[in-house]
């Protein structure tokens, strides 16, 4: 698999990592500049949450989340036959063109159905002001990690 990802020029990244730093710079430069911060930090507290982004990974390219889509094609032919493998359990590409994608789910609350904190309304349209400002044909790729051994 790296010897796949080292000829692309790629490297996985764990999201639960991803979110941690994202909390980490938000605290360092203040949280007022990051709209998810309240977001992010309350998902990584929830534990089948931590539980799943301890398991998934975003593919970078050149050190970018974020990459034309012929890259990811590309990416995901090469890394597919490790798919059930063990290794992979599935690869999942993102089109981040707000064009091209749904908008991002309705909060799911965290406690009570239809219990929804006042920042998840609130930050649910910034990560759509934040997807809208994304380039034309990118897209990312994710992969999450098999879980039998």
């Amino acid at each position: 698999m790296f010897d796949t990802l080292i000829s692309h020029r790629a490297a996985p990244k764990c999201l639960f990592d991803t979110f941690t730093e994202y909390l980490a710079t938000a605290e360092k430069y203040g949280i007022e500049r990051y709209p998810l911060y309240e977001w992010t930090k309350a998902m990584i507290e929830i534990p089948a949450k931590r539980e799943e982004y301890l398991k998934n990974f975003a593919v970078y390219v050149d050190d970018c989340e974020v990459y034309a889509e012929a890259t990811a094609d590309a990416l995901e032919t090469a890394l597919q036959p490790l798919v059930g493998c063990g290794l992979i359990a599935r690869i999942i590409k993102h089109n981040t063109n707000p064009a091209n994608n749904p908008q991002p789910p309705e909060w799911r609350a965290m406690t009570e159905p239809g219990d929804e904190p006042t920042f998840a309304r609130r930050h649910r349209s910034d990560l759509r002001n934040a997807l809208a400002r994304q380039p034309d044909n990118v897209s990312n790729t994710a992969l999450a990690k098999s879980t039998s051994s």
